[in-house]
């Protein structure tokens, strides 16, 4: 599931940049503050696309509920990298953040709020769990913070610092979007359609094959100079009574006996390591649906009909000052591969197959 930013009627963004950039430098001289109070700094690296990312943690306290979904691309320390992630909270290091500019306690919201957003700066605050993220763009200096990291919420530990990532790659040709991903080392399959429309149980279905996965819910793709899907997470996600459904996946599913409604949730690269892409060439898009009938097809559809399955999720992802752009981005994407209907049939083994003899015949050249 993924949470979105609820639009606020008579709030648009902040037209006071010197305000939001002084607060923007008022929280990172905090984190600095706090990693002091916690002893210094510890490092984690990861290389996404190329890019060499830094996490800077406050200690080592929320490293077991950020770094998980990162295994599979984590990588060496580099003396230089593209971007760098400040990683901390209040509780534990006793420093405050400072308040927020504006005129909060006026706002009715129960999840977020967008308080800012420009060519330059980002400020995502959630009031309910008191988390915020922040992005310089210019900078490439992202802060991720909450009030008590014992109450991350789940979906913060499946897909980490997504919004940072999403706002800085958008920058770098990429773009972060709703869509699973499985294949080969030489190429694979882009799978989208809203919510419910099967993309978790297709990809873990595709675990048990000689396909690579590379994510159920968030990827991020570029088309330059070819269409590539890159893998940000290493981690699926399935309703409570559908666990017994995939037994062999059960290694790598953390704890799930209080749920509280919430999907369960994998790490996949514990256990089925060789399992889990970087990423691969995609060589079409397979939009999603259920049929309820007991054989998987496929069938040739428009772009058209591609981009209508992959953009209104994806784009109610992101601010609406950059919508227009956004769909154009993936209009063209989707224009550069074959897309295709996979109608998802109850036999769930028939699903890998379908997909390996398409992706091994002749249909994708």
């Amino acid at each position: 599931m993924i949470n979105h930013i609820p639009h606020v009627p008579g709030q648009g963004l902040m037209k006071k940049k010197p305000m939001y950039t002084e607060y923007f430098d008022a929280v990172y001289n905090s984190w600095l503050s706090a990693s002091v109070s916690m002893g210094g700094e510890v490092h984690r690296y990861l290389k996404i696309n190329g890019f060499s990312i830094r996490l800077s943690f406050c200690g080592s306290g929320m490293i077991p509920d950020i770094m998980p979904a990162f295994e599979h691309v984590v990588s060496p320390e580099v003396s230089e990298s593209d971007l760098t992630v400040c990683i901390w909270d209040s509780k534990t290091s006793g420093i405050k953040i400072p308040e927020i500019p504006g005129k909060i306690n006026d706002l009715s919201i129960s999840e977020a709020i967008l308080k800012y957003n420009d060519d330059t700066l980002m400020i995502v605050y959630w009031l309910e769990i008191k988390t915020i993220m922040l992005l310089n763009k210019t900078r490439n200096l992202g802060i991720y913070w909450i009030q008590d990291a014992s109450a991350i919420p789940f979906y913060d530990k499946v897909s980490p610092l997504r919004l940072i990532f999403q706002r800085w790659m958008r920058r770098r040709s990429c773009q972060v979007v709703h869509a699973g991903a499985v294949g080969f080392y030489d190429g694979g399959v882009l799978l989208v359609g809203k919510g419910g429309s099967g993309k978790s149980t297709t990809s873990l279905t595709c675990l048990n094959s000689e396909l690579l996965y590379a994510g159920d819910d968030l990827c991020l793709i570029t088309d330059y100079p070819d269409p590539y899907v890159y893998s940000l997470y290493n981690t699926g996600k399935l309703n409570a009574h559908d666990i017994d459904r995939f037994p062999s996946l059960k290694p790598a599913l953390i704890d799930h006996r209080q749920l509280n409604g919430e999907k369960a949730i994998y790490f996949f690269y514990r256990c089925f390591h060789d399992k889990i892409s970087a990423g691969f060439p995609v060589k079409a898009i397979f939009i999603l649906e259920i049929t309820g009938l007991m054989n998987t097809k496929i069938r040739r559809v428009s772009p058209a009909k591609g981009f209508l399955a992959l953009a209104p999720t994806t784009v109610s992802l992101m601010p609406r000052g950059v919508q227009p752009d956004l769909y154009h981005h993936l209009a063209s994407f989707v224009r550069r591969v074959p897309n295709y209907v996979l109608e998802l049939g109850t036999d769930l083994n028939q699903i890998p197959r379908v997909i390996i003899d398409f992706l091994k015949s002749d249909k994708n050249e």
